[in-house]
């Protein structure tokens, strides 16, 4: 109840772009994808800085070969991969390939103050609900395992969310839908730094 009632005095703050002491009182780990997707808000004088960068970042991650969509409005990059891409069935290690994908992340990882990355992932329907969350989270944190240490600083600016089977993208009746659901999001925020920027 009480989690419940400081998200929504957030959001109110989010969405009148006012600053929200309560702010720094609750820790990003402990938002939901959601909120982290929403916070920082951008000010108004560096919305163009932000998209114009952010722009830029898709067109450089497209031509890497990875899936990307632009949200809110440009300032945010989602970056989705088949689960299978990094992981084999079942496993939560990244496969010795996965490399190749998340090395194209780089530039982003070592630029821990501009930038807040958010993984999520998800799993399909199949297996019960405590396994969904486990691997989910599982292979979750060995991407941020794996970026962290690609960074090579101590932590970086990455929050893991294992979301399980809560978020199907399609219905699970085929072995390529449920190849759609088992997938990876990755969100690239603008964080305090550049978003605040002029």
């Amino acid at each position: 109840m009480i989690r419940n009632s400081i998200r929504a005095i957030l959001l109110a703050f989010v969405a009148t772009g006012m600053t929200c002491p309560i702010l720094s009182a609750v820790e990003p780990v402990d938002m939901s994808l959601s909120d982290n997707m929403n916070i920082p808000v951008v000010g108004k004088r560096s919305k163009e800085k932000v998209r114009t960068r952010m722009a830029a970042l898709r067109r450089e991650l497209s031509k890497a070969g990875m899936t990307v969509t632009s949200l809110r409005d440009g300032e945010v990059i989602l970056i989705t991969v088949a689960a299978d891409k990094l992981f084999a069935p079942n496993a939560i290690d990244l496969k010795s390939s996965a490399g190749a994908f998340l090395d194209k992340l780089d530039d982003i990882v070592k630029a821990p103050d501009d930038y807040k990355i958010l993984v999520a992932v998800h799993t399909d329907d199949t297996g019960d609900d405590t396994y969904a969350d486990n691997i989910t989270s599982d292979r979750a944190n060995a991407i941020d395992t794996y970026l962290t240490n690609r960074s090579g600083k101590e932590a970086i600016n990455l929050i893991p969310y294992g979301l399980g089977r809560d978020e199907l993208l399609v219905d699970n009746a085929s072995i390529k839908s449920r190849r759609t659901n088992r997938r990876i999001e990755i969100y690239i925020v603008p964080d305090e730094i550049l978003a605040k920027s002029k």
